[in-house]
């Protein structure tokens, strides 16, 4: 659980950095997509951290050694993303296989509860939408627009 809950802090931080470069770009759909994605990574350690604590009776801290490096534009980015995020798959996808081999299905599941399913969905689409517009900015920016508009939306609820 522990390495579990240093990948959802390392989460936490890298859509931090990812916040603040987009921001710089001016790209307030991918600043609040990676508010939000930060929040729920966040969101999951602590559940984690939390159950931990009820069950075991032990505060499991993250390993916040883990530094993160801005991209130097939005192809960058969303490789970068896309690369994050299925490493993060594949270390939480292990981590539940082998609590569920062990005997834990409860942990398991709970694990399994921080995959990045729909996160890599849309990163993997953003990169060829943005790609066969050839990295155009008229495209992007609208896309965007839209992108911010559908996030604050899920924020709002």
């Amino acid at each position: 659980m522990r390495e579990a809950i240093s990948i959802g802090a390392h989460g936490e931080l890298w859509h931090h950095k990812h916040m603040l470069w987009a921001q710089s770009m001016g790209l307030q759909g991918h600043k609040r997509l990676n508010r939000y994605e930060s929040g729920k990574d966040r969101a999951h350690y602590i559940r984690l951290q939390n159950y931990c604590l009820d069950m075991f009776g032990e505060v499991v801290e993250p390993d916040w050694d883990f530094a993160v490096t801005a991209p130097e534009d939005i192809k960058g980015y969303l490789e970068g993303y896309i690369a994050w995020e299925n490493s993060v798959y594949t270390r939480l996808g292990g981590i539940s296989g082998r609590l569920e081999a062990m005997g834990f299905p409860c942990e398991a599941a709970l694990v399994r509860k921080g995959l990045p399913r729909k996160e890599l969905k849309r990163a993997r689409r953003m990169l060829a939408e943005y790609g066969l517009s050839g990295w155009d900015m008229t495209y992007i920016l609208p896309a965007d627009k839209k992108l911010h508009d559908k996030i604050k939306k899920k924020e709002e609820r």
